[in-house]
């Protein structure tokens, strides 16, 4: 696909990561958020911390979408997946747009307002988080899995995935709802940390914890 014109829309830990990493690699990025976000972005940049080190990334930073994008990278929450589809309809008919939601629900929301034609499912599989406004950390350990949501895997899909690999290991998925579903049964066991109080490690090496957490998934 080459430079690509690519809107970020809600920056938060996922989004900035995922603009933040686009943009330090060449792309033309801009990053759609929350007011504090766009001005302290605006004002010094984008801080991504992580393996690579301390990256300071200078991208463009809009409260509103105002231009015709070549891709979308939809990373608001599933709750506000309408919202934005409504705010973004009048720029990105004809785009296509990644959704990168956790659950089941977000492509068939924006596709109830935006159609089916040019959803691609996200499966968002790395670990990032919102520190403060214009500083984000991310773990790269991890990885991006996309499908067609509507329609079968094609050449717009791999051209695609080559674009967002300059970011994060992206890789095609024959089934990408088979992959939503194995995520959204993996993440019940966020439970047991949040009932317990302990860490991942801790509940690993607790044997009654560890059949628990199997039972789960």
């Amino acid at each position: 696909m080459g430079k690509n014109k690519i809107a970020v829309i809600g920056s938060g830990a996922i989004g900035s990561v995922m603009g933040g990493l686009l943009s330090w690699a060449g792309e033309a990025v801009t990053l759609v958020g929350r007011k504090k976000h766009v001005e302290a972005i605006n004002k010094n940049g984008l801080t991504i911390n992580g393996a690579l080190g301390d990256i300071q990334v200078r991208i463009n930073a809009l409260e509103r979408l105002d231009f015709k994008p070549d891709l979308v990278l939809l990373c608001v929450k599933t709750q506000d997946v309408e919202a934005a589809a409504r705010e973004i309809k009048p720029f990105v008919l004809g785009v296509p747009i990644v959704t990168m939601q956790n659950g089941v629900k977000s492509d068939d929301l924006i596709a109830g307002i935006l159609g089916k034609v040019n959803i691609i499912s996200g499966v968002v599989l790395f670990g990032s988080t919102f520190i403060e406004s214009g500083r984000v950390t991310y773990s790269p350990k991890g990885m991006l899995g996309v499908g067609e949501a509507f329609t079968p895997n094609g050449k717009r899909l791999e051209s695609i995935a080559s674009v967002l690999n300059k970011a994060i290991p992206t890789h095609i998925v024959k089934d990408i709802y088979g992959a939503h579903w194995t995520k959204l049964i993996m993440n019940l066991n966020n439970a047991i940390p949040a009932i317990t109080g302990w860490s991942v490690q801790q509940i690993g090496a607790c044997p009654e914890l560890r059949r628990l957490s199997s039972f789960l998934i």
